[in-house]
């Protein structure tokens, strides 16, 4: 019975610790997309808005990312977190019948997990309370510790959250930059045809000038010639 208790522990241990290296990793991400987000208002300006968009859309997927894997982390956390309140109810159910009640169906099947079924007298009933007792108080710690991770998660994914709405109220500002861009040189190409329409109407009033001062020249050297 003790060395199930053992077992159990150990597990929980491990979860424990990848817990912690997991919540470590995803506000290493956070603090790493924050600094990228910082990086890119500094070097990018509201001149260069293809780069922008590029990068803008590659950070608001990074974002969107980090979001669904902290969300789908935090579900995870959290059924682990109610399944280890039902074992520590399973857990008390057995203390409770160890001073002499009956056990019910719910506790046959919850004691089943721990091995806790076996006949326990004297010292070895002492002993299973205190191995009880210190798994309680375990998983309390592990309980507390997984409360803490969740509560940093929240902030996490509340941050990652506002950084996509932020990303895309910039991808929306360049989409509508380029679109004003788009306007403008729609309407300065506007104005180049309507110049070069002018350009030809005024060359070909050039040419007109010159073929009637040609005319005139002509017909002043018949006169000339006609009286000599």
């Amino acid at each position: 019975m003790a060395a199930k208790l053992d077992d159990n522990l150990d597990d929980d241990k491990e979860i424990e610790l990848q817990t912690k290296e997991l919540t470590q990793l995803f506000t290493l991400c956070h603090r790493q997309l924050s600094q990228l987000t910082a990086l890119k208002r500094k070097i990018l300006t509201g001149s260069r808005a293809q780069p922008e968009n590029l990068m803008t859309n590659a950070i608001s997927s990074l974002a969107r990312t980090l979001q669904e894997l902290s969300l789908t982390f935090r579900k995870v956390q959290s059924q682990y977190l109610n399944d280890l309140k039902a074992r520590d109810e399973r857990i008390r159910g057995y203390l409770n019948t160890t001073l002499g009640n009956e056990l019910t169906a719910d506790d046959v099947v919850g004691l089943a997990e721990f091995d806790l079924l076996e006949p326990a007298t004297g010292d070895q009933t002492q002993m299973l309370l205190v191995e009880n007792t210190k798994a309680v108080e375990r998983r309390e710690q592990e309980i507390t510790q997984i409360v803490r991770s969740l509560h940093e998660l929240n902030e996490i994914f509340r941050d990652v959250a506002q950084l996509v709405v932020d990303q895309g109220t910039l991808v929306d500002r360049i989409d509508y930059n380029v679109e004003q861009t788009q306007i403008r040189v729609q309407e300065s190409l506007k104005q180049l045809t309507k110049a070069e329409s002018h350009q030809k109407k005024d060359r070909k009033l050039f040419v007109i000038f010159v073929l009637a001062c040609l005319v005139m020249i002509l017909g002043a050297v018949l006169i000339f010639t006609k009286f000599v």
